[in-house]
């Protein structure tokens, strides 16, 4: 009861016989917690924090049992520094990527972008291509977060190894299809924000873009993005090894 919780959790969070409770995205972490989540096994870009199933709900939907927390204010939830725990310079300030989950958005036009991994060749070991992958998604999310004075909001981030049947309900491309072989990793990223489609689109292949290959990032066309949205976050489940299963 009346409890305050900053999460990073790869299922949907569970509450039971529990009242006031708040929830808000883990935003802290100090320099070794990447490779401590790496090694607890806990994926940085499938945090489902903010999708809690209350098996005993209040009666009353005006009073529900949990809410989410401001980003403000949870962004202070968790202080390592003023604990002892850390110094001030180790302290980073984002290893999980802070997404607004189903928090008010500050626009309802929003729109998916999706990563692969690089193509492999014979110069490069899958250790490059996977490290590869992550330095183009956290360049991306770093782009959302300089642009949130802009109106940009990171909504939610997810990594799964698509199957081909999967990348056929998503993709109308067959380029994009082939690239979905149920081992490689890919990332969708889902971005709100006014106009964010034509922002998007232009960041991606201004001057400014991202340094990776043209095969390695797609922006969904709009007409596509709701339900891919949707099956991508909502509809595709993944077992303990974060595989995408139906």
């Amino acid at each position: 009861e009346g409890c305050d919780i900053a999460l990073c959790c790869r299922t949907d969070p569970i509450i039971e016989t529990s009242t006031r409770m708040r929830f808000a995205c883990l935003e802290s972490g100090y320099f070794d917690f990447r490779r401590q989540l790496q090694a607890a096994r806990i994926p940085v870009y499938c945090n489902k924090w903010h999708r809690l199933y209350d098996f005993t709900p209040n009666p009353d939907p005006a009073t529900p049992n949990w809410t989410l927390m401001d980003r403000e204010e949870a962004r202070n939830l968790i202080d390592l520094t003023d604990s002892g725990i850390i110094s001030p310079e180790e302290r980073v300030l984002r290893v999980i990527p802070v997404t607004l989950g189903c928090r008010p958005r500050p626009y309802p036009e929003s729109c998916m972008i999706v990563f692969f991994a690089a193509l492999p060749n014979r110069t490069t070991t899958e250790a490059d291509r996977s490290s590869a992958f992550e330095l183009t998604l956290e360049a991306f999310l770093d782009v959302c977060e300089r642009n949130g004075e802009a109106g940009w909001g990171l909504v939610d981030c997810r990594v799964l190894p698509l199957t081909m049947e999967q990348g056929k309900q998503i993709f109308r491309d067959k380029k994009w299809q082939k690239r979905c072989n149920g081992k490689d990793s890919v990332g969708a990223v889902e971005v709100c924000g006014k106009e964010i489609q034509r922002y998007v689109e232009s960041f991606l292949c201004g001057p400014g873009r991202l340094s990776c290959p043209p095969e390695c990032v797609t922006l969904m066309p709009q007409e596509r993005t709701a339900e891919a949205l949707k099956l991508w976050f909502k509809e595709w489940k993944d077992d303990m090894q974060g595989r995408a299963i139906k």
